[in-house]
């Protein structure tokens, strides 16, 4: 029996991001369709109603209405959880870390994959999305770690381009 995986998209995008090798990411909404019958259910949530009819047309992908600070799930339910340039999108950035560890299993992986706010070309883009008033936030890899480590995550950065790519598996409260 297949798991099904929680994607955590953006308003902006429905990209899935798959581990390929330890190394190598590949991102694209097709690929998740081989990947959803290869693996399971892969479970879409954004607030966008119309990027969720996008993602209604697709077999396997089962789109959910949801802020990621508040998921309809219970908890533990998802054994991996895929955020791609969707985390300065949140408005509560640890609110919604908080839930997606929450509903992630116990020995889970979330994956998130964002825009390194250090590099120049990233600060530019963070510039526009203001003047755009996107109310993105970027945080830094320093900012990450620390809500990573509070919301207790063994983290694990792998830098490539203008982006991180973030491992992150759940350590016990106890």
């Amino acid at each position: 029996m297949f798991s099904p995986i929680l994607a955590i998209s953006s308003w902006r995008t429905i990209s899935i991001l798959l581990p390929c090798s330890r190394d190598i990411w590949a991102s694209s909404s097709t690929v998740s369709g081989l990947f959803s019958r290869k693996e399971g259910s892969i479970v879409i949530v954004d607030v966008s109603y119309r990027m969720l009819l996008q993602v209604k047309m697709k077999i396997g992908l089962h789109p959910i209405s949801a802020q990621a600070e508040n998921l309809p799930f219970k908890a533990e339910e998802f054994p991996r959880i895929i955020m791609v340039d969707t985390l300065h999108h949140i408005k509560d950035q640890e609110r919604g870390l908080a839930e997606a560890r929450r509903v992630l299993a116990e020995k889970g992986k979330l994956i998130i994959k964002e825009p390194d706010i250090d590099k120049p070309s990233v600060k530019v883009i963070a510039f526009l999305e203001k003047i755009l008033l996107m109310q993105s936030r970027f945080l830094s890899k320093k900012q990450l770690d620390v809500i990573f480590n509070k919301l207790l995550f063994h983290t694990e950065f792998i830098s490539y381009g203008l982006f991180h790519c973030i491992l992150l598996r759940k350590l016990r409260w106890d």
